[in-house]
């Protein structure tokens, strides 16, 4: 429960420095949390401590308390489609639902609230930078057993 809590924090600092919200890694904890386990967990601080503070989050950007459900909800049921599809989750589906999600909420949710929507440049910028972290992300969830290839 400590972990979702640090990256709402960190993508809050990342946003102060940047002047924008650059970040994403709690959505790429969210997205990888969901599919790497293959029970459906359900419970307060697997799943819905890390919704709420997405939430949170969107209510930071955008003033209204429950936008981001319009992208979260078709997201969990491709996560639930995707884990019984895939064996084990992969990073590219990981990155494939992180930049989806960015595209939507650079897309189409800026034009729900009405705020001018950003360049297209800015958009991938976000998504490479939400990639890097993801890619720590994924490596922690993830333990040593990916990196014992690497120490032969």
């Amino acid at each position: 429960m400590l972990l979702p809590i640090t990256l709402f924090f960190l993508d809050c600092i990342a946003a102060v420095v940047c002047k924008q919200w650059a970040v994403s890694s709690l959505l790429v904890y969210f997205i990888a949390d969901q599919l790497i386990d293959k029970e459906y967990d359900y419970s307060i601080k697997k799943f819905y401590v890390p919704l709420m503070l997405l939430l949170v989050q969107d209510f930071m950007l955008y003033g209204r308390f429950g936008l981001a459900l319009l992208w979260l909800m078709p997201l969990q049921l491709i996560i639930w489609w995707a884990r019984r599809m895939v064996m084990y989750g992969a990073f590219f589906i990981v990155a494939l639902l992180v930049a989806a999600c960015l595209l939507v909420d650079a897309v189409v949710i800026k034009c729900i609230v009405g705020v001018s929507p950003q360049l297209l440049l800015v958009t991938i910028s976000k998504i490479c930078y939400t990639w890097l972290c993801g890619i720590i992300i994924f490596l922690g969830l993830r333990g040593n057993r990916c990196l014992s290839s690497l120490s032969r």
